[in-house]
């Protein structure tokens, strides 16, 4: 019931923060289903007030944290985005709500995707599908910098944030309608082809395309990993590894071609490949995925990324000892990844050192209790109480005031969803 971490630095194709759809490439790969966690892993959330002596003692140094609120971020989409990345969600909402009616077209719809964000990530998603809906057709005129030409004098084409189209072609998967779901990202797939093919026939560098574009190559990109991701949803593994690796070459051949950040790209896309072929047993297919990245890469020995590939293939392989060194190595480069941190103690897990395994997910709490505090490594750390702990009441409950301290709002719904595998 352990879970090694698959998770990808970067969720594309899906709003920052999100709780992803079934299935997504890059997720948490189980074991087995976690039944020993029960269907709510941290048990019955305390209550507030919660007492933080014990957190305190836990993390040996005063806890001073300070939950921004509506009220005391800028009041702007900058707030938002501050409100959103601390976990504040529901005051994210309320101040979409207050922003709303005094904002600029263009602006509004930048706080509308906002707010319909803060509503995903809290598993809200009929009220989400709706808050989407009200906008209408985005591709009616009225959302065209044209139809508002005193307040954007000289700007043509769509206000419409393309977050705003990605999230309008997943959200009927959101409601568990996986076929219209779909037809819309293969639309929006066509649609991204079409225009970036138009726009390098016009000799039009993809430096210079505007972000909302369709033709802007991170959008493009996005939206096929959306669309790779709605296959494992639907268990079409074949279909999504065809996308992928044809995300991978569309990527060799943009690297090869000099354009900044085309050398990110290609990353991504071989690492979410090999990550993809590992989920379904292809360990000679990630092994090879992972090889043409570590041949792309200027310098792979100092990238924290193919140090974590190293140890999930070798994880996936039963060579623990050799998974343990890749993990450890990758978080001498990145000591934040929680992917790393994670994946090291369930390799000592299975070298029979729990109590390392123990100790070391502890520390990587200690260390940022904010910043560390990620769903499957607290699931882990749970259960690893459970088997070893002489005290796993109290150890259990001081996990519990830590999440309640410090976690997001959406992070019991994030732990609850990984007990119940295959929940949307």
């Amino acid at each position: 019931f352990f879970k090694p971490a698959m998770a990808s630095q970067h969720p594309l194709g899906l709003p920052q923060g999100a709780a992803p759809p079934a299935g997504k490439v890059g997720s948490n790969l189980e074991a087995s289903p976690p039944g020993a966690l029960g269907a709510h892993p941290l048990g019955t959330p305390p209550q507030p007030p919660v007492a933080a002596s014990a957190v305190e003692q836990f993390i040996r140094r005063p806890l001073n944290i300070t939950h921004p609120t509506a009220s005391t971020v800028a009041q702007s989409s900058v707030g938002l985005a501050q409100l959103a990345a601390a976990g504040s969600l529901k005051a994210c909402a309320k101040l979409a709500d207050r922003l709303l009616p005094a904002a600029s077209p263009a602006d509004a719809l930048v706080i509308r995707w906002h707010k319909i964000n803060a509503l995903l990530r809290l598993r809200t998603y009929r009220v989400a599908a709706d808050e989407l809906a009200a906008l209408g057709d985005l591709d009616a005129p009225i959302y065209s910098y044209e139809a508002h030409g005193a307040l954007y004098p000289g700007q043509r084409g769509s206000m419409v944030p393309f977050s705003l189209y990605l999230l309008r072609a997943q959200m009927p998967h959101y409601l568990n309608d996986s076929t219209n779901a779909l037809d819309a990202l293969l639309a929006l797939n066509a649609k991204c082809a079409a225009a970036a093919h138009a726009a390098s026939a016009r000799d039009e560098p993809p430096s210079v395309r505007a972000p909302n574009s369709f033709a802007h190559a991170p959008n493009c990109r996005a939206a096929r990993i959306a669309l790779a991701n709605l296959y494992i949803a639907r268990r079409d593994w074949q279909l999504a590894i065809a996308e992928l690796e044809s995300l991978a070459a569309g990527a060799s051949g943009a690297a090869a071609d000099g354009p900044a950040g085309a050398g990110s790209a290609l990353d991504d896309a071989l690492s979410l490949l090999g990550r993809m072929h590992l989920q379904v047993g292809n360990l000679a297919a990630a092994e090879s995925a992972f090889g043409r990245l570590e041949c792309a890469v200027v310098g792979a020995e100092s990238s924290a990324g193919v140090h974590v590939n190293r140890g999930l293939l070798a994880m996936a392989q039963g060579e623990y000892s050799l998974a343990h060194d890749a993990f450890n190595a990758a978080l001498l480069l990145e000591p934040s990844s929680a992917v790393a941190a994670n994946n090291r103690a369930v390799c000592s897990l299975h070298l029979s050192r729990i109590g390392e395994a123990i100790g070391s997910l502890e520390d990587f709490l200690r260390a940022d209790p904010v910043g560390h505090l990620e769903p499957t490594l607290v699931a882990n750390l749970q259960a690893m109480y459970e088997l070893h702990s002489d005290t796993v009441a109290s150890a259990r409950r001081t996990l519990e005031q830590l999440v309640a301290l410090v976690g997001a709002e959406d992070f019991n719904l994030q732990l609850q969803a990984q007990a119940r595998p295959g929940a949307p």
